[in-house]
Order: structure tokens, then sequence, then C-alpha cells
């Protein structure tokens, strides 16, 4: 009986103690964050300039004479042709009015 409430005495305890050692890590992250410096950037060389390259200038081409385009013939006259007869249609075939419908017109 005696040691279950030495356990249960020390606990508390221990429970605390192990909360110490994990916020230690925490302080260290902290301290570190703070402590932490950028690194100077180096300033860049100077680059020396080129010299400036001279060009030889361009050749000139030489002009192109104007060609001569030549003259379209004339078109020649089309003869008429002579009418050809129209066709006639057949006449469509109608329904008698006198037959009376399958189904009722007047209603759907």
């Amino acid at each position: 009986m005696a040691y279950r409430q030495f356990s249960a005495f020390m606990l508390p305890f221990f429970l605390i103690g192990v909360s110490f050692l994990n916020s230690q890590e925490i302080l260290v992250d902290a301290r570190q964050l703070l402590e932490i410096t950028l690194p100077e950037i180096p300033e860049l060389p100077e680059i020396p300039s080129f010299p400036k390259v001279e060009l030889p200038p361009l050749p000139e081409l030489p002009e192109l004479p104007e060609l001569e385009v030549p003259e379209l013939p004339d078109l020649l006259d089309i003869p008429d042709l002579p009418d050809l007869a129209k066709p006639t249609l057949a006449a469509k075939p109608t329904i008698s009015k006198d037959m009376n419908p399958f189904h009722s017109t007047t209603s759907p």
C-alpha cells in the first residue's frame, strides 16, 4: 500500500520534470532564432566596358530595271446560246374534299 502512495506522490513531480526538459529545447530554439545573422552580400566587381565595334557599311544593291508587263489580249466574244425549253412539272395530286378523313380535324 505504501508503494502505491509513493508512486501517486511522485507522478506529478515526474511530469513537471519532463515538461521542463521539453521547454529547454524550445528556449534553445528561440535563442538560436534570435541570434541568426544574415550573411553580408559582397559588392559586385566593376566590369570593364567593351570597346565599340565599328561595322562596315552595308553594300548597296544595284537598282533593278522595271520589267515590262505584257498587255492582256481582248476577251473573245461568247456566242449566244439558244434558249432551251423549260421543263414543266406534273400537277400535284390533290385530295378531294368529299372524302372523310380518318381522324377529326377540328379537335386535336
